[in-house]
C-alpha cells in the first residue's frame, strides 16, 4: 500500500528516525501499531500517556509497522501504541477541529461491526450543508 510506504521513515528518506506526521498518519488514519517513542516525539504536548488517558491509542508489547516484514525492534521497552479510533483533521473557513470515528476496513482488515461510527464523508458534510 503506496500509504505505508510513504510513512514508513527509512522507505520514506532513509531515515531510521519517524516523521511525526507519518507517525499521526500511520496509527490513526492507517490503523497501524507505532513504536510507543515515536507517538511520543508526535504528540509532545499531549503525550502517550495522555492519548492513553483519552482513549485514542492503547499500549501492547510486540513489535510496530514501520520497517520491512513485521517492523522494527522496539528496543528493551518493547511498548507499541495502537489506535482505538480514526483521528482526523477537519475543518471550514470558520472552524478547525478534530473528528473521532471507528477505523476503517482497511485499518481493521476486516468487516465493519453494525454499531460502526462513520467520520466525515462526502455525504455528511451535504447534510451539514442544509
Amino acid at each position: 500500500m503506496p500509504a505505508l510506504l510513504a510513512t514508513d521513515p527509512e522507505a520514506a528518506s532513509g531515515a531510521a528516525d519517524p516523521d511525526p506526521c507519518g507517525t499521526l498518519i500511520r496509527v490513526f488514519t492507517l490503523g497501524r501499531a507505532v513504536p510507543a517513542s515515536a507517538l511520543a516525539e508526535a504528540l509532545p504536548t499531549l503525550t502517550v500517556d495522555g492519548a492513553v488517558a483519552l482513549g485514542l491509542v492503547r499500549l501492547e508489547n510486540g513489535r510496530a509497522g514501520f520497517g520491512p516484514g513485521l517492523g522494527a525492534d522496539l528496543g528493551a521497552s518493547g511498548r507499541q501504541a495502537v489506535a482505538t479510533c480514526d483521528l482526523r483533521p477537519y475543518g471550514d473557513d470558520a472552524h478547525d477541529w478534530w473528528v473521532a470515528s471507528d477505523l476503517s476496513e482497511l485499518a481493521v482488515g476486516g468487516p465493519l461491526r453494525a454499531d460502526h461510527v462513520l467520520g466525515i464523508g462526502g455525504a455528511s458534510t451535504t447534510l451539514a450543508s442544509w
